[in-house]
């Protein structure tokens, strides 16, 4: 069993998710921590994300909520219940989950194709 994240992260984020702090001094907090090896689950935008704290995408999320937040939720705008939506270069298909609210979601990454079918979300 792997084991849990350290007291530095538990920290890191509760202070990521403290908005009211400006985003240097909660982003410099977040460049001390070193990747390790944890999977989790943490909410996000009314779905569950999984991730693993040695990847950096991933560690965004854990310790802020959401990656490039304000981009994501300003293209989320355009999305309806109508909308194809493709994620090209998707990593580890952050995009896509929030986008999944939209008709179809067809992501890719290098030379990967990560489908979110609806059943799985």
């Amino acid at each position: 069993m792997t084991p849990a994240p350290s007291l530095s992260y538990a920290l890191a984020r509760t202070i990521g998710h403290a908005t009211w702090l400006r985003w240097g001094v909660r982003y410099k907090v977040f460049t001390y921590l070193a990747p390790i090896d944890y999977e989790f689950t943490v909410p996000f935008y009314g779905r569950t994300y999984r991730g693993n704290l040695d990847n950096f995408i991933d560690r965004v999320v854990y310790i802020f909520g959401a990656h490039e937040r304000q981009v994501m939720e300003y293209t989320g705008t355009f999305i309806t219940s109508e909308s194809v939506v493709l994620d090209i270069g998707a990593n580890v298909g952050h995009r896509a989950l929030f986008f999944a609210s939209a008709k179809e979601v067809h992501a890719f990454a290098r030379g990967e194709v990560l489908l979110v079918p609806e059943s799985k979300l």
